[in-house]
């Protein structure tokens, strides 16, 4: 069944005249995600994936009933959507959170824009010490967490006061581990790469070194 879907991906983007990177920026998702379901090595990818791929294709009623029509779930494939998916892992706030309505739409409208529109991939909030930049962040998370397949991570930075730190302290809570002699960061861009999450990093102002 998933070479089926395999082939059915890559016959649909070659009629739409798309290479899997024209494909990837128009859908939201990594072109490693693309080329691998196209590959048969995503056995079972995410509904909103294929939902917005469907919806970058631009396919008819029958073509994209065929894309999104699901699949047989193996113990396997059970297996890798546990080892895919990231934990959402987010702070309670003690109490609701008023006046900030506006803010929270230009949030949700730059991470999450309406079809078509290309969303932003790094959005930054300013602001003075204690104005509340980690309340709204933590608002802005929960009102729009459901529209990442891999979930929403937050990372708290206070602890920390040595920029190096940053993609350590990042694989940690996303539970990388150390292997083949890879630098943090480069694991994390390896977990990452065919993952669609939204990852908070909170206090960042005093690690500014570690932008780039």
């Amino acid at each position: 069944m998933q070479n089926g879907l395999a082939a059915h991906l890559r016959q649909l983007r070659l009629r739409a005249g798309l290479t899997q990177e024209a494909l990837a920026e128009k859908a939201g998702v990594s072109v490693a995600t693309i080329g691998a379901i196209e590959e048969g090595q995503r056995r079972r990818p995410y509904p909103s994936t294929l939902r917005a791929l469907a919806d970058s294709l631009e396919l008819s009623t029958a073509d994209r009933a065929a894309l999104l029509a699901p699949t047989a779930l193996t113990a396997d494939d059970a297996e890798d959507d546990v080892s895919r998916a990231l934990r959402v892992s987010l702070p309670v706030p003690p109490s609701a959170l008023i006046g900030r309505e506006q803010e929270i739409g230009v949030a949700r409208g730059l991470l999450l824009p309406p079809a078509k529109t290309r969303a932003v991939r790094l959005l930054t909030l300013l602001g003075p010490g204690g104005v509340g930049k980690t309340r709204l962040s933590l608002e802005i998370v929960a009102s729009l967490r459901q529209g990442y397949a891999d979930g929403a991570v937050f990372v708290d930075l206070a602890p920390i006061h040595d920029h190096r730190l940053v993609p350590a302290t990042m694989a940690r809570v996303l539970g990388v581990h150390e292997a083949g002699g890879r630098s943090a960061w480069e694991l994390v861009l390896m977990h990452m790469r065919s993952r669609r999450a939204l990852i908070v990093l909170d206090n960042f102002e005093h690690l500014l070194a570690a932008a780039p």
